[in-house]
């Protein structure tokens, strides 16, 4: 009898060890292939390309990982600011699927996975490693953020949480080089302003500031610089005329530099020399007449 039952134990064990592993190899397969545990896999410093098409934009960004160019949509190219693409690039990586929202097509809508979405290719070389759509964006509570994903050659929509489609953007302007002009104060010894009705310089000397040898206002001449330790601007521009206004600005520990304004308001620095931006906020924070700076 107690053979008989071994026996039929010993059947029972078989019977489940069977099932485990049909479960285990059969199983796992079928998981895979019904939720993605991962759906962005890529290289940061193996990234040479990519691709964001979206909002009525289309961006391309080459080069990389520390030298890269975008390409506007005119056919001109210019240099990209590295710390913004890998920002775009790390964002990217973040995205980690939560759980499916929806296996059809026909929601694809609903949730902006179609092309409403913000498309983005990237490649390594000459192969594509990633191809996904970045849809709508949602919040839970007042802490935690969701957005809507697609992988596009896939129907299946998934949650990224934690994760914010703006941190993905299709506008050129966003990767390119917008730094008109930094300044250290500390090293910073004079500023000479050249207008079309006369000149006029701001001299450090023992640790104050003379207008033409007068001394200064102190607290508008320390705002002013103090606004001028990182100036920054996304109304990019082309060129247009020659300069009609220039500041320059010396230092004790770098080379001068120098910023002019033309007759319709273009602005151009040599910090940047690459671009030029139509901004009047950074036009009235950089060109000050002289009487700003007098008690």
């Amino acid at each position: 009898m107690k053979s008989k039952n071994t026996i039929l134990l010993v059947g029972i064990l078989a019977v489940l060890v069977l099932v485990y592993l049909g479960v285990s190899y059969m199983g796992g397969d079928s998981r895979s292939k019904s939720f993605r545990d991962v759906l962005v896999d890529i290289e940061k410093d193996a990234v040479t390309r990519v691709e964001i098409d979206g909002g009525g934009n289309t961006t391309t960004l080459s080069g990389g990982p520390d030298d890269w160019t975008v390409h506007l949509s005119d056919g001109s190219t210019k240099p990209a600011k590295p710390g913004s693409i890998n920002s775009m690039l790390s964002s990217l990586s973040s995205i980690e699927p939560s759980r499916i929202a929806s296996r059809s097509e026909d929601k694809w809508a609903d949730f902006q996975v179609d092309t409403s979405g913000t498309q983005v290719k990237v490649f390594e070389g000459n192969d594509e490693v990633l191809d996904i759509i970045i849809g709508r964006f949602g919040l839970e509570g007042q802490r935690s953020f969701y957005t809507y994903v697609r992988l596009a050659d896939e129907n299946d929509t998934y949650v990224a949480n934690n994760f914010m489609s703006m941190s993905v953007s299709a506008d050129p302007n966003s990767y390119r080089e917008n730094e008109v002009l930094r300044v250290t104060k500390d090293s910073l010894t004079n500023i000479s302003f050249d207008y079309p009705e006369g000149a006029f310089s701001l001299v450090k000397s023992d640790g104050k500031w003379f207008v033409d040898n007068v001394p200064a206002d102190s607290a508008n001449t320390a705002s002013y610089i103090s606004g001028l330790s990182l100036v920054t601007s996304r109304s990019f521009t082309a060129s247009s005329g020659s300069p009609v206004q220039t500041v320059s600005f010396g230092f004790s520990n770098q080379e001068d530099l120098t910023v002019t304004l033309d007759g319709n308001d273009v602005l151009s620095s040599s910090h940047n020399e690459h671009e030029f931006f139509s901004d009047s906020t950074v036009t009235h924070k950089i060109f000050k007449e002289k009487s700003y700076f007098m008690k």
